[in-house]
């Protein structure tokens, strides 16, 4: 199958008629029975078609068939060009909604692989990706970084100093939304360590780069970034609790400045 023909394909998945979608699905569940065929066309028209809606329907494709047992039954040439063709994808991305997924993907796939093998390159990129002149690209590593700080919590613990600085940095980003990126990062990172506390004590004075991303959207009466700011707030204090003990004079302004918003 040619890489147009299964751009239709996954087209075809979207179409209002049951009969036509149910055809095309018996096609693709077909099709990815066999994964050296399928894993390329996937990457592909991920990476390059020019049909946004297929290109976002793909990467949910990818996300939920690329699984551990797919992804062993890959050639490692094939291995090699799925990781390759993910990366260029999250650089490649133009649309924000589509990037996202693929981000999301790329991190659900990098955790996956990373569970029980390696992929050398991925940290290598979170961290050129963070220094990018180009702020999609940033917010990218960040969701990107988010999805692996679970699985790789153990590996994590020798690089601590420099993914604090990685993420500290990140949170002082101009953008808002790379802001946001970074500070569910951090949240994720605390979490995914909250069983090495000594370690979690060492990110503490990241604390106040947190609180600010939150005082700035409440200054600034954004409820959205607020909201979704509170909430990674809420998830570090429900796993991490002691997180936050040696900071409770920012934590108290932050809750006064929060019931006193009239916005939210």
């Amino acid at each position: 199958m040619q890489r147009e023909e299964f751009d239709n394909l996954i087209r075809t998945l979207l179409s209002p008629s049951n009969e036509e979608r149910k055809t095309a699905e018996q096609a693709f569940e077909q099709l990815c029975s066999a994964p050296e065929q399928a894993a390329p066309l996937l990457c592909q028209t991920l990476a390059q078609c020019p049909d946004e809606a297929v290109r976002s329907l793909t990467a949910v494709m990818v996300r939920k068939r690329i699984t551990s047992k797919f992804f062993k039954e890959l050639s490692p040439g094939t291995q090699a060009a799925v990781k390759q063709s993910l990366l260029q994808a999250v650089q490649n991305e133009q649309v924000g909604a589509v990037r996202r997924k693929v981000a999301d993907t790329t991190g659900e796939i990098a955790a996956m692989i990373m569970e029980d093998g390696d992929w050398p390159e991925i940290m290598p990129f979170i961290f050129e990706a963070a220094k990018s002149p180009t702020a999609t690209l940033r917010e990218s590593s960040m969701l990107i970084f988010s999805r692996l700080t679970f699985v790789a919590s153990e590996k994590m613990v020798s690089s601590i100093p420099t993914l604090k600085q990685l993420c500290g940095e990140v949170l002082q980003d101009p953008e808002k939304e790379v802001k946001l990126a970074a500070l569910n990062a951090t949240a994720c990172m605390v979490q995914a360590l909250s069983s090495f506390e000594q370690h979690v004590a060492t990110l503490t004075d990241m604390i106040p780069l947190m609180v600010q991303v939150l005082t700035e959207a409440l200054n600034a009466q954004d409820e959205e970034a607020a909201r979704t700011a509170i909430e990674e707030f809420i998830s570090v204090a429900e796993e991490a609790p002691k997180f936050f003990r040696k900071h409770l004079d920012p934590m108290t302004q932050m809750s006064i400045q929060i019931v006193t918003a009239t916005n939210l």
